[in-house]
């Protein structure tokens, strides 16, 4: 109780959020990217069903297994990095990039042999068709547009947002910055930003909105990757599910490409020159 109370002190100072409410030994703390909440949650829901179907099928109910829990905590990826090197109680980190875990494994700070990449975001622009025509791509050039984009010094999808106005040739306009993607989504939905750069996972579903999914050539790619930071079992089973076709399919509909195992593509990726030299 008393490193949970802990806990919960330090995510409300730094600005993320614990969005499930599990106690006891039989948890496991899993750090999520903003921007990857929603199916997070999904996946979590299913994960849990399914090993309780599977556990009762088996065995039948075992004394116990019922507190078996699992709590996310959502924020950016540099906010919850930082958390983990000092020391915060997470088994589990899924980052909106695959720097992070890297570098989190070479400070031993997490497993290597845990790393997969779980995802591979997409970047949306996006407006609502109020008095303008349903053009979010040429919206961008407006002059004094404020643009809704996540700190590209916290976030990869607001990296991403700074790259591809570089690519397009648009000097930088008056940005609306939100300390993740999921507050950019937000300031958009409220009015507070007539226009942002958000993850195609908050806007799959929309409706009579205007999109442009920004093609992945205008941008380093937004490979999304997990790593396990503890021996937490129930951690590396969700992982496990994650990257099973089950979960896999489930990341699919909310607006990700597919994930990969560590190692899949060849030699470990390096950060480019242009995202280094802007951090």
């Amino acid at each position: 109780m008393k490193s949970r109370l802990i806990l919960l002190f330090i995510l409300f100072f730094q600005g993320v959020v614990l969005v499930s409410e599990a106690a006891g030994d039989d948890t496991a703390r899993i750090a999520v990217a903003a921007n990857f909440i929603k199916p997070a949650t999904r996946l979590k829901e299913e994960f849990l069903t399914r090993r309780a179907e599977n556990l009762d099928s088996r065995t039948g109910p075992k004394q116990g297994e019922a507190r078996k829990a699992i709590d996310l905590v959502v924020g950016s990826s540099g906010k919850l990095a930082a958390l983990i090197e000092r020391g915060a109680p997470f088994d589990a980190f899924f980052s909106a990039d695959i720097d992070r875990p890297m570098a989190l494994i070479g400070k031993g700070k997490a497993i290597r042999e845990s790393l997969v990449v779980y995802a591979r975001g997409r970047l949306v622009v996006w407006h609502r068709p109020r008095v303008w025509p349903c053009e979010p791509k040429a919206a961008l050039a407006r002059p004094n547009l404020p643009i809704a984009i996540a700190n590209e010094r916290l976030a990869p999808y607001g990296m991403a947002a700074v790259q591809t106005l570089l690519q397009m040739g648009i000097p930088s306009n008056l940005f609306v910055r939100a300390d993740n993607v999921a507050q950019a989504y937000s300031y958009v939905r409220s009015g507070n930003a007539e226009i942002g750069f958000v993850a195609g996972s908050d806007v799959i579903d929309r409706k009579g909105h205007c999109l442009w999914w920004v093609p992945e050539s205008f941008h380093d790619p937004i490979e999304q990757a997990a790593v396990q930071l503890s021996d937490n079992t129930l951690a590396a089973d969700f992982i496990e599910f994650v990257m099973g076709a089950d979960g896999q399919a489930i990341i699919a509909k909310s607006g990700y490409s597919a994930g990969r195992q560590w190692g899949t593509s060849g030699a470990a990726p390096v950060p480019s020159q242009r995202v280094r030299q802007q951090r």
